[in-house]
């Protein structure tokens, strides 16, 4: 079947090599754009973050402390969980997370 659909004259195969070639190069090209934007994107998103979290520090500094844990609730978001507490928030190892929630 094979034989049946492949080209027969040299200039056919070569042509198809090339669009072969150029399909891959694409491809990796299309790999390689996807992954910098990518990059890009999470340096933007952390750079809002930290102005946000850095205007938040500057209204704290400027109210009461009775007004702080609602101040925090209300900026809270996706994936933007801010805490007053000493403890952290931040899972520092998924797995000793999972075997201190699956023992207990």
């Amino acid at each position: 079947m094979i034989k049946k659909i492949s080209p027969k004259s040299l200039v056919s195969q070569i042509c198809l090599i090339m669009l072969i070639g150029l399909s891959l190069v694409l491809s990796l090209s299309l790999q390689i754009y996807s992954d910098e934007r990518e990059q890009v994107l999470n340096y933007v998103s952390s750079d809002s973050t930290l102005d946000r979290l850095s205007s938040l520090i500057f209204i704290l500094n400027k109210t009461p402390f009775d007004l702080h844990k609602d101040i925090i609730s209300a900026s809270q978001g996706v994936g933007f969980d801010l805490s007053l507490d000493r403890k952290p928030i931040v899972i520092e190892n998924k797995k000793t997370f999972y075997q201190r929630n699956c023992t207990t």
